[in-house]
């Protein structure tokens, strides 16, 4: 008795879909592929910048190794290797059609955390230029008043020190505690 293709691949996709993250999405794949087929190992490899492993199924076909590739448009992932057991896996063209629609299924979803992880990286980054750029026009505006404040304090000596010279000298000693303490 067959596989109902059809129910199985919309419960995985929902599952899919719902993945927090690349990891949890590969494992939800990997588990079904090896159910599905009763693979004895089923292994997730991901694709180098160079080169991209292509199926060489035939269908019907008696094979060791069955290799599903996980691609999105010129987006390569990678490909599962679905490895039987002594006697290898027996594939017909309705398993082949299923191992592909899922993968394609789980190349756009994998396609979309990709996205959505470049987008929170970037808006990190944007955050953080944000951060700077706030400092940098607090680290202005001080070094504007700094020169002000300066400025009037030494007017208020200047006048202190021809009416109470304690006073100017009290100021005096608490302005030069707090240059201390601010440079």
């Amino acid at each position: 008795r067959r596989p109902d293709y059809g129910a199985l691949f919309l419960a995985l996709s929902r599952q899919v879909q719902q993945a927090a993250n690349e990891a949890t999405a590969l494992d939800l794949v990997r588990g079904h592929f090896k159910e599905i087929l009763q693979a004895e190992e089923v292994t997730f490899i991901k694709a180098e910048p160079a080169g991209f492993a292509e199926t060489s199924l035939i269908p019907d076909s008696l094979a060791p190794v069955v290799r599903v590739p996980v691609a999105s448009g010129p987006k390569q992932f990678g490909w599962f290797e679905i490895v039987g057991g002594a006697e290898g896996i027996r594939v017909l063209s309705e398993d082949l059609r299923y191992l592909e629609r899922v993968a394609g299924q789980l190349a756009g979803t994998l396609f979309a955390l990709s996205a959505q992880a470049e987008q929170a990286a970037q808006l990190k980054q944007e955050q953080a230029l944000r951060e700077l750029a706030t400092q940098a026009q607090v680290r202005a505006l001080r070094a504007q008043i700094n020169p002000h404040f300066l400025f009037n304090c030494l007017n208020l000596l200047n006048s202190l020190v021809r009416i109470d010279p304690d006073r100017a000298r009290t100021v005096m000693q608490s302005l030069a505690a707090m240059f201390r303490y601010t440079l």
